[in-house]
């Protein structure tokens, strides 16, 4: 699957609230995949989860104006937090590791800008699914 940066926290923290029920449905089954271990190419353009939504059209997506800047720049603080760039490879356990080696990662701060910040709790989330659920031997 190819995702861009900021939506792996969006699928890490998803719960259930979409644009449509088309794009719930099309949440709900990358959430699955990618918590079941697939992996995904990071991009920079629209991805899977964009090609869903109902904002999108043939120039991009529509929902505001400065939406492309705002998801941009939520994509570079994923990126800067992260060390990873476009075109890598990412895993859930991947990800995992890394949160449990940075326990006090900011991650709300790649969350400044989001128009979901203010109906979700995500890095609590995030926090809960993965590194509380991490085995072990993750934890050194």
């Amino acid at each position: 699957m190819k995702l861009r940066p900021h939506h792996l926290f969006c699928l890490l923290a998803y719960s259930g609230k979409g644009y449509s029920p088309a794009f719930i449905q099309a949440c709900e089954r990358l959430q699955t995949r990618f918590l079941a271990g697939e992996t995904a190419t990071l991009t920079l353009k629209a991805d899977d989860l964009c090609k869903a939504c109902p904002h999108m059209d043939e120039h991009g997506c529509c929902l505001s104006p400065n939406i492309q800047v705002t998801a941009d720049e939520l994509d570079q603080r994923v990126l800067t937090l992260l060390g990873w760039r476009a075109g890598d490879s990412v895993t859930v356990d991947l990800l995992r590791r890394w949160l449990t080696r940075s326990p006090g990662a900011d991650l709300a701060s790649v969350c400044l800008g989001c128009s979901w910040r203010d109906t979700a709790d995500c890095p609590r989330v995030i926090r809960e699914r993965l590194v509380m659920s991490a085995p072990a031997d993750d934890w050194s």
